[in-house]
């Protein structure tokens, strides 16, 4: 089973009534094993006599368990708790019908997807069982090791990470639906601090931007000292790179300028938007070809045909707000217009928004 040499085969089965009576388990506990397993035999045991390789500091040996299931739809909690009581470092070979997936407790359970059984292989992959068994469990739970951490300390941080995502897509989504702007800034601001925190989380090397720019044609933008370039963008999209839930902007263009970019809501008219008015800064920092795993910052559902640009956005600063018409591509707006507040989501653009936005949006329809 699962590739694994000759020499580790075995077959003994244990007995689910063993394994209560040995750990004295309660009617709960053994109605939900019963309920997901129907059968569980040691297949396979890792040994240094048996695959020439040397015990670790921790792993002397491992065994293969073959859990026949009743349904794929188990409890993982049942997996979890047999891993508990039995004492030893278990993979687990988990098969319903002719399909299985692999599986192993360790901190948490971490499963492989399902595939027919006899498609499953693992390697055995390290100077000692220390290692070997370690790289199972990076095999099984398709961890990413980052340079400088440990395999518990990866499994803590991608943990962190899911919960962080979770809770920023929650917030995200609340943001997105609030109509009260005061409400919405407020959870853009969860949002920008959950969004640090996981930022914090990466590895420098998973911070670095992997796309490059192409050879295609460029529009190419020069500043004068005493202008700043300026984008207009429909209102409710200026709203949400105001508010900071979105940080891509989409372009069929793109422009090799690099730098201060002033937000300018069109004069289309939308209930609850400010439109026609100067909105807020913003730094431009890249622009490369647009693909999915834009779209969630974009706030678009898909890559539009051609593919276009993503125009990256951050350091979003408040602005005393001026009347603007805007016009196509970049253009310039006369710096001594323009007078740079706070940053969004600080204690200061909490007082600023106040001051400079709140009449703007009651006078556009918002409720506050």
């Amino acid at each position: 089973m699962l590739g694994l040499p000759k020499a580790t085969e075995m077959s003994k089965q244990l007995p689910k009534k063993a394994i209560y009576a040995k750990f004295q388990m309660n009617t709960a506990a053994k109605e939900k094993i019963d309920a997901d397993i129907s059968r569980i035999t040691i297949v396979n045991e890792i040994a240094p006599n048996k695959v020439n390789i040397p015990a670790g500091d921790e792993v002397k040996n491992f065994f293969v368990l073959l859990v026949s299931l009743k349904r794929k739809e188990f409890d993982e909690k049942t997996i979890a708790t047999l891993s508990k009581l039995i004492p030893q470092n278990i993979l687990f070979v988990l098969e319903c019908g002719s399909e299985s997936k692999l599986a192993i407790y360790h901190t948490k359970i971490m499963q492989t997807d399902w595939k027919p059984t006899e498609e499953q292989r693992i390697e055995l992959q390290g100077l000692n069982l220390d290692k070997v068994w370690e790289n199972v469990v990076v095999a099984v739970g398709s961890v990413d090791i980052e340079q400088g951490n440990t395999l518990d300390e990866q499994i803590e941080v991608n943990e962190k990470r899911q919960k962080l995502e979770k809770e920023i897509a929650k917030f995200e989504k609340q943001a997105r639906a609030e109509k009260q702007p005061k409400k919405k800034f407020e959870l853009a601001g969860k949002v920008k601090k959950l969004k640090r925190e996981l930022d914090m989380l990466s590895s420098p090397s998973k911070a670095m931007v992997a796309a490059m720019i192409g050879n295609e044609t460029t529009e190419t933008e020069a500043q004068s000292v005493n202008t700043v370039k300026a984008i207009s963008i429909l209102p409710e999209y200026a709203a949400d790179i105001f508010d900071g839930l979105k940080t891509i902007e989409w372009r069929s263009w793109k422009t090799d300028y690099r730098g201060d970019l002033l937000i300018c809501a069109s004069s289309r008219k939308l209930k609850g938007c400010i439109s026609g008015y100067a909105l807020c800064m913003v730094e431009l920092f890249d622009v490369v070809p647009f693909t999915r795993k834009h779209l969630n910052s974009a706030l678009m559902d898909s890559v539009p045909e051609p593919a276009g640009y993503a125009w990256l956005l951050k350091n979003v600063r408040l602005i005393k707000p001026f009347p603007y018409k805007g016009k196509l591509h970049l253009y310039d707006v006369d710096a001594s217009l323009v007078e740079v507040l706070s940053p969004i989501h600080t204690k200061e653009a909490d007082i600023e928004f106040e001051q400079y936005y709140k009449q703007l949006y009651i006078e556009a329809g918002a409720e506050f």
